[in-house]
Formats: C-alpha cells, sequence, structure tokens
C-alpha cells in the first residue's frame, strides 16, 4: 500500500496464463482455445455431415466441395470466417487412412506424412490422379517357407 491506497500489480498476459502451480492465474490463452473449438466444429462436421450445422454451411459455403477444400467466398459470415481461420489446425493434424486410395488425389492432397507439401506432378497425371492407380488389387501369395 502506498499512503494507505491500493496499487495496481500489473502482469503481462503471458504470466497470467501460465499455471498456478507456477505462480499464474491458470488463465487459457483465449486464441489458441478459441481456434481449437473451432477446428473441433470443422472435425464435426467432417464426422457428421448428414448435422443441420453441416448441411446449411455445405449449403451456403461449399456446395460442391469437402469443407477442407472449401473457399472464403462472397460475403461470408463471421462464423464462416472464424472456421476458415481454424483450419490451418485440422492441416496440421490430419492424415490420411489410405484404404483403396480411390478418394485421394495423388498430386493434390498431402498423403504421404513425411512429405510437407503434395507430391510434384510427374508423368500422365490422368492415369495416376488418385491413390488407388498406385495400388496392384491383384491377390499377393506369401512364399512358403521351407
Amino acid at each position: 500500500m502506498d499512503n494507505g491506497r491500493k496499487r495496481m500489480h500489473w502482469k503481462t498476459w503471458k504470466a497470467l496464463c501460465k499455471p498456478k502451480c507456477l505462480g499464474g492465474m491458470g488463465f487459457r490463452e483465449l486464441e489458441s482455445f478459441n481456434k481449437a473449438l473451432l477446428a473441433k466444429q470443422i472435425w464435426r462436421i467432417m464426422i457428421h455431415p448428414e448435422s443441420l450445422v453441416a448441411r446449411v454451411l455445405k449449403a451456403r459455403y461449399f456446395k460442391h466441395k469437402d469443407i477442407l477444400e472449401a473457399n472464403l467466398g462472397n460475403n461470408p459470415s463471421f462464423i464462416w470466417r472464424s472456421i476458415i481461420w481454424s483450419r490451418q489446425l485440422i492441416f496440421k493434424g490430419v492424415s490420411w487412412r489410405v484404404g483403396n486410395g480411390k478418394r485421394i488425389q495423388t498430386f493434390r492432397d498431402k498423403w504421404i506424412p513425411s512429405y510437407q507439401t503434395p507430391m510434384h506432378e510427374q508423368g500422365n497425371q490422368e492415369q495416376y490422379k488418385f491413390v488407388s492407380s498406385l495400388i496392384h488389387e491383384g491377390v499377393c501369395e506369401t512364399p512358403k517357407i521351407k
């Protein structure tokens, strides 16, 4: 106290976001928390495309595309801007389960985890448009050990 008056003790936001056990107040970093919640909505839209919110957003913003391929578009709502803003979190963590490879485009999609960017286009693009064209579907016999 200074002459009987209480004083304000200013702290940085970074210090306030530290856990209480480390001397902070335990506040969450609101921007990161918000981005994570929005990314969770994208994930829900991908997993439950029949939900009302998924159908409404699809009809308005990504009629003929996947939510991961959608553009910001003209005159987007605040919600759509926010979803697009958080989509980079999904791109960082999502990976393909190749399966039969019929939905993964060889040269456009990031389907090989160790590569940071999609494969460079080489050779006949139409022949190898989908990963399925790289998979031999014939039955493979395992050699018998004698």
